[in-house]
């Protein structure tokens, strides 16, 4: 029994510190994006709205690119 109750909370707080740990990286590239898209500011004022939406997701999504082979294998 002793060991089902041990199991259960480390598996509890390995879930608990995987959801603090995307959370982390989900607000840094936040960050990061919220950074070059204020940097490309004057090369985005004459791009017509969905195309600076379409770079604005091609550019997130290049950001979390290196790490979906990693989040595959978990």
């Amino acid at each position: 029994m002793m060991q089902l109750g041990l199991l259960a909370i480390v598996s509890c707080c390995l879930y608990i510190c995987g959801y603090v740990m995307l959370q982390y990286f989900e607000n840094k590239c936040d960050l990061e994006l919220a950074s070059k898209l204020q940097s490309s500011k004057t090369e985005w004022q004459h791009m017509r709205t969905t195309q600076r939406v379409k770079e604005g997701l091609k550019m997130r999504l290049e950001m979390n690119a290196p790490y979906i082979g990693e989040l595959q294998s978990c």
